[in-house]
């Protein structure tokens, strides 16, 4: 009875990660959805897929689900924020290597008109970026990231556990 059982339990929790997984991909892939739309049905799919699959799991269950999304997270944002430097380290090398050359000192690339809805454009992508870094700020603020981690864990203890290892291990490797 007990391999029965194990049989499930593991059956269970490949189940949930793909599930995870899936649920993961959909959300990416959804930006043709407006984004409350998005955020309330991706809400209920897990939730949904909480209750039939996560809910049922034993502890060890819920730490290595944890560790696995904590491992994939932590992959997935050191990837991308990888790319971002390689790009913006590529931008500069170029900005830096067409500014010495001096190709663009002879042409006139821009009208009166195009320079002014370029100044234009500056302004709204300066503003945004101020009102982005606003709420990055607000948001990862130290007392908050503590609130949020001792909510997590009080509710989930082995969950959290096992996604904070699942990240480590993901930043070590």
């Amino acid at each position: 009875f007990s391999q029965r059982q194990d049989y499930c339990s593991a059956t269970m929790f490949i189940k949930s990660i793909y599930l995870l997984f899936l649920a993961f991909f959909a959300c990416s892939s959804s930006t043709l959805v407006k984004a409350d739309d998005a955020a309330s049905e991706v809400g209920d799919l897990f939730q949904n897929l909480k209750e039939s699959y996560y809910d049922n799991l034993p502890p060890k269950g819920k730490f290595a689900t944890g560790a696995v999304a904590g491992f994939a997270a932590s992959r997935f944002t050191v990837n991308r924020a990888v790319g971002a430097l390689k790009f913006a380290g590529a931008a500069f090398i170029a900005s830096e290597v067409i500014e010495r050359t001096g190709v663009f000192d002879k042409v006139d690339l821009l009208s009166d008109e195009n320079e002014a809805r370029l100044e234009m454009a500056k302004r709204s992508l300066t503003k945004t970026v101020t009102k982005f870094s606003t709420r990055v700020k607000n948001e990862l603020k130290p007392v908050k990231i503590e609130a949020t981690i001792n909510a997590a864990f009080s509710q989930e203890k082995m969950c959290t556990m096992g996604f904070a290892s699942g990240a480590f291990a993901g930043l070590v490797i």
